[in-house]
């Protein structure tokens, strides 16, 4: 394909999964308020959902084609560009204060989600039963936090009320905010289209694998709604948010995009030994990095956003290195599991042992 071509479809597919998104959360999350669902609820639920539709998209449309690497890279990279990067550059901005009940409710359902799913991956595919499970935990997941978002505390809904803005609806208003529901929607399957030609074209010109193009390239413009939507709420001061849709998308990453994505692929997706050995590895170890850093002081800190952001350079340049075939990608593959690994390990463990010696003082 012309590379002018390729380029000019890059450019419209990120273009179009960014304001795709946008139409998305903004319309269905303000319908949504006119049924009298309380702006804590849309956030926890619609909000997450609609910033985890590009991924959604994408995921379903390289499914489709058979790219199902290109699928499974997405979802991993997302999530680790959600955990490190955008996470820790919004700590970076302002400390991220967390609330507790966020901390003991969403935390452990995610890393229950990401081992789980790593446990069903084990025998190389995620095939169309794994997908239907994973499927049915999200249904459980959204009944689960909507009757817990009830009994969440006055300040965290009065927080997301503000950044909701305007309550109030009108029956112009809401046919409205459907259209741009209809619209957001109609935007992402075409910007999903535009983007999944221009990454195949790409991953081919250059010798690169599907699932390289999809931890960094596909990765980075399907989070472009949670980088926008965190780091706009950090400056905001609206911390709760900041956090909550890093994690709410990063559960419905696994449960809805890959669930949803291996239910419908002809032969599920497949899970080469790259991703089982160390992609996903690292993603579980991320995982388990962030519930310390969480309950230690029940914030982010500067300190640990730097941290977190410079994990991901880490792996940046690890990916960076494997898609060039660089003879020094072994060398630094074994600085990262030998150096950096036990590096995190001992961090987890130390944060938890503060916490530990904490509650019981």
């Amino acid at each position: 394909m012309n590379p002018s071509i390729v380029a000019l479809q890059f450019i419209a597919g990120l273009i179009f999964l960014y304001f795709g998104g946008e139409f998305l959360v903004t319309g269905s999350s303000r319908a949504a308020l006119v049924f009298k669902i309380s702006p804590l609820i849309v956030g926890l639920t619609v909000i997450s959902l609609g910033t985890s539709a590009p991924e959604l998209a994408v995921s379903l449309e390289a499914a489709f084609r058979n790219n199902t690497s290109m699928a499974l890279g997405n979802v991993i990279g997302s999530n680790l560009l959600n955990f490190l990067f955008i996470l820790g550059l919004s700590a970076l901005i302002t400390p991220l204060k967390v609330n507790q009940q966020f901390i003991k409710r969403e935390v452990p359902i995610l890393l229950f989600a990401t081992i789980l799913t790593y446990l069903l991956a084990l025998d190389g595919v995620l095939g169309r039963f794994d997908g239907l499970i994973l499927s049915f935990m999200a249904f459980n997941y959204f009944l689960y936090i909507v009757r817990k978002g009830k009994k969440e505390t006055k300040s965290v809904e009065k927080e997301y009320a503000e950044y909701l803005g305007d309550t109030k609806t009108t029956s112009h208003s809401l046919i409205k905010n459907i259209f741009l529901t209809i619209l957001g929607m109609g935007i992402l399957v075409l910007g999903s289209h535009f983007f999944i030609n221009a990454s195949v074209s790409l991953a081919q010109h250059f010798g690169i694998s599907d699932l390289v193009i999809g931890l960094t390239v596909v990765a980075l413009g399907t989070s472009l709604p949670e980088m926008a939507a965190s780091i706009t709420a950090a400056m905001k001061g609206e911390r709760d948010i900041a956090v909550g849709n890093i994690i709410g998308s990063n559960i419905l990453n696994i449960f809805v995009v890959l669930g949803v994505s291996s239910a419908i692929a002809k032969n599920g997706i497949l899970v080469g030994p790259e991703a089982l050995s160390f992609n996903y590895p690292f993603l579980i170890l991320s995982s388990l990095l962030i519930y310390p850093i969480f309950v230690t002081d029940s914030e982010i800190s500067r300190s640990d956003g730097l941290l977190l952001v410079f994990i991901y350079s880490f792996y940046t340049i690890y990916l960076i290195l494997e898609a060039k075939g660089s003879p020094s990608l072994e060398y630094f593959k074994n600085i990262i599991f030998y150096f950096v690994a036990p590096a995190i390990l001992s961090i987890v463990i130390i944060k938890y042992f503060l916490f530990m010696k904490k509650a019981k003082s």
